[in-house]
Parts: structure tokens; sequence; C-alpha cells
């Protein structure tokens, strides 16, 4: 087979490898590729369950889905990948008889030193200051308002005399698999006390798909 190149001459007699890129055809293919992302969705969300949604931004998908749920965030990373990718999402309801997964942070001791406890919820950091003094049920309280300050993480916070009850903001599996940790980076606690992890764990009923697959019709 003899192959034809544009820049390197057919007279070329010097030994060695020459390499030619032909970009003449590129961008020429019949087909459009594209993307579909099905997820569960928050009742803040706008676009209801089962409707085919194109996303051209992170911010269109939280204000779609909700901040914080799973197809925000799955979007998000998307997004922060391949920004011209064009992406379509279709929501899915939590089940009606699914629970949420919870976990427990207990706080045990007094703070001796001004510091900052570390944890990690679901790979994103999140810093809660602690004060020389401060007992376990201060902590706890400074862990929730933390929490509760980034909307953009997968779970909310209580706190009942220092133990913290993390739960998914989704019903289903996929709460059990949420990592919660402390010190990742090894980071110092804070002097004097103690955090206790419990894993996520107890989620269970995930969504019916039907609808979604539905929705799909037949687009490719």
């Amino acid at each position: 087979m003899t192959i034809s190149f544009n820049d390197i001459p057919a007279s070329l007699r010097l030994p060695g490898v020459y390499i030619e890129f032909d970009n003449s055809l590129a961008g020429n293919s019949p087909q459009e590729f594209k993307l579909l992302v099905v997820g569960q969705r928050l009742a803040a969300g706008t676009v209801a369950e089962g409707v085919p949604t194109r996303i051209l931004s992170a911010n269109q998908a939280e204000d779609a889905f909700g901040r914080g749920s799973m197809l925000a965030e799955m979007l998000k990373t998307i997004k922060g990948i391949n920004s011209f990718m064009d992406v379509w999402a279709i929501a899915a309801d939590d089940a009606g008889a699914g629970a949420a997964a919870t976990g427990t942070i207990t706080i045990t001791g007094a703070a001796t030193k001004t510091g900052t406890l570390t944890l990690y919820i679901a790979g994103k950091k999140v810093p809660v200051a602690v004060a020389a003094g401060d007992d376990v049920t201060t902590v706890a309280a400074a862990i929730v308002a933390a929490v509760t300050a980034d909307t953009s993480l997968p779970v909310t916070a209580g706190n009942v005399l220092g133990v913290v009850t993390l739960t998914a903001k989704h019903s289903g599996e996929v709460g059990n698999d949420l990592d919660v940790r402390l010190n990742y980076f090894d980071e110092a606690t804070p002097a004097g006390i103690a955090a206790a992890i419990v894993a996520m764990s107890g989620g269970t009923t995930n969504p019916d798909i039907t609808t979604a697959l539905a929705a799909m019709g037949g687009e490719w």
C-alpha cells in the first residue's frame, strides 16, 4: 500500500524517521458525540425528574438539580474536566421507600489550645475553628456550622451532646460510600480533644431509573 505525504517528499533518501500530521479531515466525522449523565436530584432543583436537559455549566447544573445533589456534583466534575463536551442530564427522584445513610463524629475532651479540626467529607475539606477551652458540645456545634455553611456537601449535620450525626442528602445506597475522615494530609487535631468517626451506612433503596430510560427515547 502506498502512503502519500504532503510535506515529506518521495525523493527523500536520507535515512531516519519522519513523521507528518495531516489534520485536513479533523472535525469532519458525521458522528455527534454526546454525554448523558443520570443521577439523583434534590427538591430544590428547578428541573423535574425525567426531563432531558442540556447542561452548559456547573452553575446551571446546581440550579437545575439542587446544590449539593448527586447529579449537580457529577456534572460539576465533568465540566471541570471538559467544558466543551455536549452534556445532557436526566434526573431521578429519591425512592419514596428509601433510607438515607448516616454516620457520626464523636468529640471527646476539651480543647487546651486554639487550633483547627480538619475534616474531609466526600473528599472536600471542612476546616473547623476550635478555641482553647471549647468543650465537646461547643466543638460539635462548630462542626455542624461548618458543614451547614458548605451547601455543596452531600450531607447535612446535627449535634446532640458532642455527637455530630451526618445524614446523606439523598436516600439510597449512594450515601454508604460517602467518605468521612480526619486529618487526611496529616493536619494536627487541636490539643485536648479527639474525634471518633463512624463511617456512613444504612442507606437503602435506590431510585427506579425506568423514567430516565424512557425519557431518552430514540436519542443516540
